[in-house]
């Protein structure tokens, strides 16, 4: 009754499976896996059945009671916003080996290999080579790391929100023009093709988009704020190649 209540379960011990709603119905399982007091609770996709809302809120609250319990959870997901919303710790597996361990945002903003940087989130996808210090791709120019020597072959990755878009010019953008545009509620997505007909993928919050009337056929100015590179993998790539 005390984990009845813990998960807000109170008033419904009398009721029948069916007469359970989908989300009541995960709070009863795991109410049951931790009435043994287990020193470590394995998830596994918990939450895979669920719609959307659903599995927001269930999400919200099983961290609050992690947080409360404080027992150490190993949950298995394929839903990268589940594990970036419920993890301490990351660990990224790719055909049975840990690919990366960190936390979330060291996963995010520093992947360690290729396939964490195409598999997390979503991404451009730049193939050039090093050139002086340098990979050029149109009128874009990304400064190649240290470990990487001149004439390297590399493939750069940069997420859509990290496309600067500005209707101004600014320090360092290079102009483009608004080719498509998708709305994703937070988010808008723009297509913008630069200079050489090469396009690039921005993600823009919904707010500044509106506010500087970003539309198809809008003249706009692009700067990248961050981008990872690697030296070029012989594996061919799960993502199409942006045009140029």
């Amino acid at each position: 009754r005390n984990l009845m209540a813990l998960m807000g379960l109170s008033g419904l011990d009398q009721r029948m499976p069916s007469q359970l709603s989908g989300g009541q119905r995960q709070r009863v399982a795991l109410a049951r896996a931790l009435a043994p007091e287990p020193k470590l609770l394995l998830l596994d996709e918990p939450f895979a059945a669920l719609d959307a809302r659903l599995r927001k809120d269930l999400r919200e609250w099983l961290r609050r009671l992690h947080d409360r319990v404080g027992l150490t959870t190993l949950l298995v997901t394929h839903d990268q916003e589940e594990a970036f919303e419920l993890s301490d710790r990351f660990l990224l597996i790719n055909r049975g080996r840990i690919e990366q361990e960190g936390s979330p945002k060291q996963i995010f903003n520093q992947p360690a290999t290729e396939h964490v940087a195409t598999f997390v989130g979503e991404t451009n996808r730049v193939d050039g080579r090093a050139e002086s210090g340098w990979v050029k791709w149109g009128p874009l120019k990304f400064k190649a790391q240290d470990h990487i020597k001149d004439q390297t072959p590399v493939s750069v990755f940069f997420r859509p929100i990290d496309v600067y878009v500005s209707s101004q010019p600014e320090d360092g953008a290079v102009p483009g023009t608004i080719r498509s545009s998708r709305f994703f509620g937070a988010l808008e997505e723009f297509r913008i093709v630069l200079d050489g007909d090469i396009e690039v993928i921005a993600q823009v919050p919904k707010g500044v988009a509106q506010q500087s009337h970003f539309e198809n056929g809008k003249n706009v100015y692009v700067l990248i704020t961050f981008a990872h590179m690697f030296p070029r993998s012989n594996v061919p790539s799960k993502i199409p190649h942006l045009k140029g």
